[in-house]
C-alpha cells in the first residue's frame, strides 16, 4: 500500500490534505496528537532496524503526571491468533500482536496507527522504554511508557519471546 492521506480531522471539520507513507498520521498530527515523529532507528548501529518513533517531548509512566502520559495505538486488521500457526503465518506479516488466544491486530497496512513503527530492543542493550498493553474486551492494544521519556529517546518494546521464535532472522545482531 503507498502513501495515502492522513486520517486526522481538522478544527473546522474537513480531513487533513496531507499524504502520509508509514501511518494513518501525516507529521504535523503525529507530532500534534501524540508528540512523537518518525526517524531512522538508533536501536541498531547501521541502520539496521529501518524507521522507529522518537518522543518529540517528555513523557511519564500512567502513575506520572496525566498530561504526559503516552499512549500510542497499536492498530491494523484483526486476524485469528490460529493462521500464525499455519505456514508463512500472516501472511509473513512482521507487525502481529496477540490479543488474546483468538485474535490478534495485523497492523502490516501502512494505514495502520503509529505504534507499528516501534522497534524492539532486543540484541541491542537497551532497555524497553514502553510495552504493548492489549484490550480484549475492545480488540485494540496501545503502546505505553514504562519509565520517564526525554525528547529525543526512541521508543522500544519488548516483543515477546513468541515473536523471536518465528522470526530469528530479525534478531539484532
Amino acid at each position: 500500500m503507498g502513501p495515502q492521506r492522513c486520517s486526522a480531522v481538522r478544527p473546522n471539520g474537513q480531513r487533513c490534505k496531507k499524504r502520509t507513507p508509514r501511518c494513518d498520521l501525516c507529521f504535523q498530527h503525529m507530532l500534534q496528537e501524540f508528540g512523537v515523529y518518525i526517524a531512522p532507528s538508533q536501536v541498531v548501529p547501521g541502520g539496521a532496524a529501518g524507521l522507529g518513533v522518537f518522543a518529540a517531548r517528555s513523557f511519564s509512566p500512567p502513575k506520572g503526571k496525566k498530561g504526559n502520559q503516552l499512549r500510542l495505538p497499536y492498530t491494523g486488521d484483526r486476524v485469528a491468533t490460529r493462521d500464525g500457526k499455519l505456514p508463512g503465518g500472516f501472511g509473513g506479516s512482521h507487525y502481529v500482536f496477540q490479543l488474546t488466544r483468538e485474535r490478534s491486530i495485523d497492523a502490516a497496512r501502512t494505514n495502520s496507527g503509529v505504534g507499528r513503527m516501534v522497534n524492539a530492543a532486543r540484541g541491542s542493550g537497551k532497555k524497553p522504554n514502553e510495552y504493548l498493553c492489549p484490550d480484549g474486551k475492545k480488540r485494540t492494544a496501545s503502546i505505553v511508557a514504562t519509565q520517564n521519556i526525554d525528547p529525543g529517546d526512541e521508543i522500544i518494546v519488548a516483543y515477546g519471546s513468541g515473536f523471536w521464535a518465528t522470526h530469528p532472522q530479525e534478531e539484532a545482531k
